[in-house]
């Protein structure tokens, strides 16, 4: 094994290029789920809209509102798999706190 000074000066920059862009993700990332406000979503979304889509059959449309360019509608199965990925986004962030914090300091929250 190698240690971070045996590396070449190439290897260090090219290692130095994927943790610069670790830490922007990183940083982006965090910033967009905090301005998502991520957490008082998920409230509304399990209190309020979910129990109602849970009422739909399977294969149901829900149109689309949204007025997003290209965006078509979903159907229940597609919007129940989005919002979870979307506030899995926000559970993975709580998970990894300690690194995340490690790699964008007081960015972090």
């Amino acid at each position: 094994m190698a240690t971070y000074a045996s590396l070449t000066a190439e290897q260090k920059a090219l290692i130095g290029q994927a943790e610069r862009w670790a830490r922007g993700a990183m940083s982006s990332l965090v910033a967009y789920a905090d301005a998502a406000d991520f957490d008082l979503k998920e409230q509304y979304w399990l209190a309020q809209a979910k129990p109602i889509v849970d009422t739909l059959d399977a294969g149901q449309i829900i149109p689309n509102s949204s007025g997003l360019a290209g965006a078509v509608d979903i159907n229940k199965a597609e919007m129940l798999g989005a919002m979870t990925w979307l506030f899995g986004i926000q559970d993975d962030i709580d998970t990894n706190l300690a690194i995340v914090i490690k790699l964008i300091g007081i960015n972090a929250g």
